[in-house]
């Protein structure tokens, strides 16, 4: 995903720690304040690729702050979360992101996909999450979020358009096919859905594995 932008100016009557800025009943302050948690975490990860792991402890808060991001009810707020989301997913050990995808992707599914605003970077995240192993976690509750009647994603569904969950991934629909690279968590998943009688799909806008050495 590459360098976050700075979150620049703070804003007027922010608390005077992180804490404090998450917290706050300003949409503003706590756009400023996830910004800032995605900032923190492009400099954690980048250290632990260039071969520091001195703070490996400080992963486990993150994702606490990042899981409680992608409940915001504000989309300015919700938009900055999901960027501190994109650089967890791509920096965070395996584990963690199993542990965000387990908590956070139903409510994203059901309530984000489809946003107007958010839509496409929450599709990106998901994505993400099974790029990181956590397909497990995040392709059944996509099969169940199509599946419900209350799904935004579902009801965006047209007669031309299957229900599928595929859909919104833009990808194509490939009898008898498996995507490039699939972890063994996701596969196992994967493979689970096929069995229920679901397509397996065929990915055409990424590699489906987060690549460590990138």
């Amino acid at each position: 995903p590459g360098k976050p932008d700075e979150p620049g100016e703070m804003p007027a009557d922010a608390g005077a720690t992180l804490d404090e800025r998450l917290r706050h009943t300003k949409w503003s302050v706590r756009a400023y304040a996830y910004q800032e948690v995605a900032c923190a975490i492009f400099r954690l990860g980048s250290q632990a690729r260039s071969g520091d792991s001195s703070e490996d402890a400080a992963w486990s808060a993150h994702v606490a702050v990042v899981a409680k991001g992608l409940g915001e009810t504000n989309v300015v707020a919700l938009d900055k979360a999901l960027n501190a989301a994109v650089q967890f997913l791509e920096y965070a050990p395996l584990a963690l992101c199993k542990e965000l995808a387990a908590s956070c992707a139903p409510a994203l599914i059901a309530k984000g996909l489809a946003a107007p605003r958010n839509g496409a970077k929450v599709q990106d995240v998901l994505l993400r999450m099974i790029q990181a192993e956590a397909g497990e976690q995040v392709v059944p509750q996509l099969v169940l979020g199509m599946k419900s009647k209350n799904s935004k994603q579902s009801k965006q569904n047209t007669p031309s358009q299957p229900r599928s969950f595929a859909y919104p991934f833009s990808l194509s629909i490939q009898p008898n096919t498996t995507p490039p690279n699939l972890a063994a968590s996701s596969r196992q998943a994967w493979n689970s859905i096929v069995d229920a009688g679901e397509s397996q799909i065929e990915a055409t806008c990424c590699s489906w594995r987060r690549d460590s050495a990138s």
